[in-house]
């Protein structure tokens, strides 16, 4: 019988690589120790997950296991949330996490009921690479992102991932492995998050003698299935699945790139060769189609903030003024307005920002943009001015409404800062940093205990059990029997010793 929770979670690779930051003017020595750094942090996590009080036992010497059940697939996934929010370093930004989110919604809408609540990340990674865990959670690495030229090449992706967690490959794997299978497998997952090189060869090509074969073949039929659930999911919600030959193209160039290394995500992936030639086939059968035209505004506008934060400043720049020389090159300017916004040169920023409001008029979105600039440079005045007018354009637009509150706090009206902040964590109450500028306006109004609450939450969705519970407990402490922020810190004690039994 399988107890619980202790799971292999990175089933579904494009490719393979532990995450990493880049940072302007690190040296390679600097990296490359941050990068075995990483991935001990990443080796120990896949160990725990393995291995760590639950292990994987059968119903007889062959190896038959029971089923995964959705309850235990749910369990996997919200313990394992804590620990990738900690060891992985994810672009939190309440704007991309809103585009990403809402491309996913669209793909759940076109899917129907499902059994759990998908949740969408991007990871800062530059390498070509996305999957699938546990409970709905997918992961898309910056660097995939960085080789996408449009929003249906995106939702192709994201759709195929969230054809896998659908179909329940990844509970039928489990079923479907040995014991042996299950530990050979733990040493893929170890080469995988090494990526290329001679330990990682040793690791994924020793494991694969062992065994693994059986959950090869298995992985391929279940490519087929999440590449026609994908296909399907796009001519429904009428968008071109001509963009997924078009990622697979992509994935095979990067495979012959990359020829001297290992393809690890062949482990799990068959020849992109072998994934067009069935595309290919549903395009010709399904010709004549007509699609709706897809405005890529939002999407370039995404991929160009998350390049801005992510990739080394020095390299960017070159990259994206060559990008602005070319025809329709005018997001590179977008691109270049936020890198210039990161290193503090707020007049560049804004010079390029202006540039792309004139080719875009009538924009909410760039009015926040306007205004985030006002806000670093610390022109209050004028940050709450472009930040009124795009949510007037667009109440809907929480990115402004993030930054409006965030200016409200900087220039210290903390009551406006407030309501703002509530009414955002109300839509969005996965995300960090909003219990964070809760914490400071709490402790500034000497509402001590109320800030040891929103600090324990902030903890908690960064990963940081232990600093969770001493804040929460510290709340509970200090606040009295029916108050309402008592009542959800005992609530999410609670749920935090819930989990740790498991």
């Amino acid at each position: 019988m399988v107890q619980g929770n202790r799971m292999i979670f990175l089933l579904f690779f494009l490719t393979p690589g532990p995450p990493q930051k880049a940072v302007s003017g690190q040296t390679l020595t600097q990296m490359t120790s941050q990068t075995n750094s990483v991935f001990r942090v990443f080796l120990t996590a896949v160990a725990v997950l393995f291995f760590h009080s639950g292990v994987i036992q059968f119903q007889n010497g062959l190896g038959d296991a029971c089923a995964f059940s959705v309850g235990q697939e749910r369990e996997v996934g919200e313990k394992l949330l804590t620990s990738v929010r900690k060891k992985f370093d994810l672009l939190d930004d309440l704007d991309i996490t809103r585009y990403i989110n809402g491309i996913g919604a669209e793909i759940l809408g076109a899917a129907g009921s499902q059994y759990f609540d998908y949740k969408f990340f991007v990871v800062n990674d530059r390498d070509f690479n996305a999957f699938a865990a546990p409970s709905g959670l997918v992961f898309m690495n910056s660097g995939l992102i960085e080789m996408m030229d449009s929003e249906n090449e995106l939702f192709s992706v994201l759709a195929h991932e969230c054809a896998h967690v659908s179909n329940r490959h990844i509970a039928g794997r489990i079923e479907k492995s040995t014991k042996v299978q299950i530990g050979a497998m733990a040493l893929v997952l170890a080469g995988v998050a090494l990526g290329a090189g001679e330990l990682s060869e040793a690791l994924i090509t020793g494991s694969m003698a062992t065994a693994a074969s059986m959950s090869l073949k298995f992985s391929r039929i279940d490519e087929e299935e999440a590449d026609r659930q994908a296909f399907e999911w796009m001519e429904k919600t009428e968008r071109d699945p001509a963009a997924m030959y078009k990622m697979l193209q992509t994935m095979r160039r990067i495979a012959r790139i990359n020829r001297n290394k290992i393809p690890t995500y062949l482990l799990t992936h068959p020849e992109p060769e072998v994934r067009m030639g069935y595309v290919q086939d549903l395009l010709l059968l399904r010709g004549g189609h007509s699609y709706k035209n897809v405005d890529e505004f939002e999407f370039l506008r995404m991929k160009y903030r998350v390049l801005a934060l992510s990739r080394d400043h020095s390299i960017l720049r070159p990259r994206l003024l060559k990008k602005i020389k070319k025809k329709d090159g005018i997001m590179a300017e977008f691109g270049l307005s936020q890198l210039y916004l990161a290193q503090g040169d707020y007049l560049k920023a804004m010079e390029s920002l202006q540039k792309v409001i004139f080719a875009y008029p009538g924009r909410p979105i760039l009015m926040a943009d306007r205004g985030v600039i006002h806000l670093q440079a610390g022109r209050y005045e004028k940050a709450l001015e472009s930040l009124g007018s795009a949510i007037r354009a667009d109440p809907e637009c929480v990115y402004a409404s993030y930054y409006l509150a965030r200016t409200y706090h900087q220039s210290g009206d903390l009551i406006r800062a407030r309501d703002y902040y509530k009414d955002l964590l109300v839509r969005f109450p996965a995300y960090s940093r909003l219990y964070y500028n809760m914490s400071e306006i709490e402790a500034v109004s000497g509402q001590q205990p109320a800030a040891h609450y929103y600090l324990g939450m902030y903890n908690w969705l960064e990963g940081d059990r232990r600093l969770a519970k001493f804040h929460l407990k510290e709340a509970v402490k200090n606040l009295n029997l029916g108050n309402r922020i008592r009542s959800k810190a005992d609530n999410m004690l609670d749920k935090i010793r819930e989990i740790e039994k498991r």
